[in-house]
């Protein structure tokens, strides 16, 4: 019998647990260390290391868009849940970077994305489901 199946408030706890006691301090320093404290509005992309496969998303705020993905991943989030974030719950999500591609004004955020998207050409080779924008 499967606990989690027949109690899903138990998976909720666990997600939790290991999300603040295991992603929540490392991924504060990783955003620290990358971002330089700051928060900016921009075109984030997120790399899975094992095979190069990336993400190309856009936020008003990169630093707390990250941290959404991050517990996306365990379900703890309230941005929907894709592909990526089921790569990052089975994989682990020390095995993926981020990295902060451009700085871009509100305004800009659909057109720079969609740039972005084709450049890497990440809806076909990647993980972006959509094209953007």
């Amino acid at each position: 019998e499967d606990i989690l199946k027949d109690h899903p408030e138990v998976e909720e706890v666990l997600n939790k647990l290991i999300y603040d006691v295991f992603i929540k301090k490392p991924a504060y320093e990783m955003i620290k260390r990358v971002l330089n404290g700051e928060s900016p509005s921009g075109i984030y992309k997120i790399t899975y290391i094992p095979t190069g496969e990336s993400y190309i998303g856009k936020s008003t705020n990169v630093n707390k868009r990250w941290q959404e993905h991050l517990k996306s991943a365990y379900n703890l989030s309230s941005i929907a849940h894709s592909s990526l974030h089921t790569k990052m719950a089975r994989d682990g999500v020390w095995n993926f970077t981020f990295e902060l591609i451009e700085k871009v004004e509100k305004d800009k955020l659909n057109e720079r994305e969609k740039y972005w998207i084709n450049f890497y050409d990440t809806k076909k080779y990647g993980l972006n489901e959509k094209e953007g924008g």
